[in-house]
């Protein structure tokens, strides 16, 4: 796990701007919400995308967020990233998704080239509040992909996505499991642990 924060993160409550139509990341977020009793405002919008390295994309989702909306902000972004592939999709892999890939097809290529294929799933935190408090965590997962597992309608790549140690998909797991154990749960956890955030004093 790697961190960037400033001692004052404290002070404001964050809102989460997320991509429309995308009801397994605000499901994610709404139950750790509720299980660590630290409210969070939703915001759905569609952020531009640079291309670039992840911890860039990253960053700069997290810039255009800060001048769209008056409020402390954070947003999210997931990567793939493929040992045969040296990395890649990265944080692409949503285009794969969005072009018609199925996550049988995209599995079955890539066994061509490596077994097990082996894999790497991250997701960054992104949160800033004007110049005050800016920062990142995020969280990764080691593990290999397989033939897709669990509820094949869920978006991306839980389906096929195997953690080290485990026997079961992302798809697979429970949703206190999927909160514990997956990229996601673990990124979201420690930021709602660590800035659970609260009224400014000023306020």
């Amino acid at each position: 796990m790697n961190t960037r924060s400033h001692r004052n993160a404290y002070k404001y409550t964050w809102r989460f701007v997320c991509p429309p139509h995308r009801p397994d990341k605000v499901a994610t977020v709404r139950r750790l919400s509720h299980t660590l009793n630290v409210p969070i405002i939703l915001e759905e919008h569609q952020l531009a995308e640079i291309q670039d390295e992840w911890l860039h994309v990253a960053l700069d989702k997290r810039d255009c967020a800060m001048q769209r909306f008056e409020y402390p902000v954070v947003v999210e972004d997931t990567s793939l990233e493929i040992d045969a592939l040296h990395g890649a999709p990265g944080p692409y892999s949503k285009w794969l998704w969005r072009d018609g890939v199925t996550p049988e097809q995209f599995v079955r290529t890539l066994q061509r080239l490596e077994q097990p294929v082996r894999a790497v799933a991250r997701c960054t935190l992104a949160y800033g509040y004007e110049d005050e408090i800016c920062g990142m965590l995020w969280a990764e997962v080691e593990g290999t992909l397989v033939e897709p597992r669990g509820d094949h309608r869920t978006w991306g790549f839980n389906s096929i996505f195997q953690p080290c140690g485990l026997r079961a998909t992302l798809s697979e797991l429970s949703d206190e499991d999927y909160d514990l154990l997956s990229h996601r749960g673990r990124a979201w956890r420690d930021f709602l642990t660590q800035y659970p955030h609260a009224q400014s004093k000023s306020k």
